[in-house]
């Protein structure tokens, strides 16, 4: 048994190494490299009109639209999302993470569907881009 007060630090230090691990999981994936300096084999394998260089083709605004659930499907979108978030806080204060690691990305793949969760993120990252007065940044 810990001495009082130790077991709030144990529990915070544990929620935050969580936090962290979650953190890095939904970086690196997005970065596609692994620990240790390696790429990801998958990304070797180009899609469809992305470019030789490797970097990807700008998708179109029409591409974009296409991708986002229709309005009525938005409100048990939502609700899925909200769910699926307090299941992968769940799984953190468990330590479970590689179910956090599936249950980060079935919410990044509900929210690239919500139109309001992608212009809220626009608007965050032009804010933050003007704050630093990074005007040729945020144009593009």
């Amino acid at each position: 048994r810990l001495p009082a007060g130790k077991d709030s630090e144990l529990l915070t230090s544990r929620f935050m190494a969580g936090f962290l691990l979650v953190t890095l999981l939904t970086i690196l994936p997005a970065s596609g490299h692994l620990v240790g300096g390696g790429r990801h084999p998958a990304s070797r394998i180009r899609a469809p009109g992305a470019r030789a260089d490797g970097a990807a083709a700008a998708p179109t605004f029409e591409s974009k639209l296409r991708h986002f659930a229709p309005a009525a499907d938005l409100p048990a979108l939502r609700t899925e999302a909200a769910r699926l978030e307090n299941d992968l806080q769940s799984a953190v204060e468990e330590q479970d993470f590689a179910a956090a690691a599936m249950l980060r990305d079935d919410i990044s793949q509900l929210r690239q569907k919500d139109p309001a969760f992608l212009a809220s993120n626009l608007r965050e990252r032009l804010q933050a881009l003007v704050r630093r007065e990074a005007y040729g940044e945020a144009a593009t």
